[in-house]
């Protein structure tokens, strides 16, 4: 096994944990950039789970916000920077969240609370 697999193993399952942590789940079906009123229920989502996060303020977990109608992941990006991502550092617990922007079969952000790090395995005895 090579480091370029180990790296893609490190990956894998990083992403896993940041997926088992999702344990709530927006749909906002008919959202799509360029309507200031579908931004409002965005913000208005957005910011309600993370209102929700902060309160249970329990490591490890996170929401997902699915936009099955939106378009332009480059809109939905500058969305989540200019409403999400700057003002959580200017209320100064950016470092409690992670917020990604993604696209799989549909646009979401997913927002993350205070992810911990990978546990580091005893070695191993031969």
């Amino acid at each position: 096994m090579n480091t370029k697999d180990d790296e893609h193993d490190m990956q894998f399952i990083e992403e896993g944990r940041r997926m088992l942590a999702v344990q709530r789940f927006h749909v906002l079906e008919g959202v799509s950039s360029g309507n200031i009123h579908h931004h409002e229920e965005l913000f208005t989502t957005c910011w309600s789970e993370v209102a929700e996060l902060r309160n249970a303020d329990e490591p490890d977990t996170g929401s997902i916000v699915l936009l099955p109608d939106y378009y332009s992941l480059d809109d939905l990006r500058r969305f989540t920077d200019i409403y999400v991502q700057r003002p959580l550092s200017w209320l100064g617990v950016d470092s409690c969240f992670e917020v990604a922007t993604l696209q799989r079969e549909s646009m979401a952000i997913r927002f993350l609370h205070k992810l911990s790090d990978i546990p580091d395995l005893p070695p191993k005895q031969q």
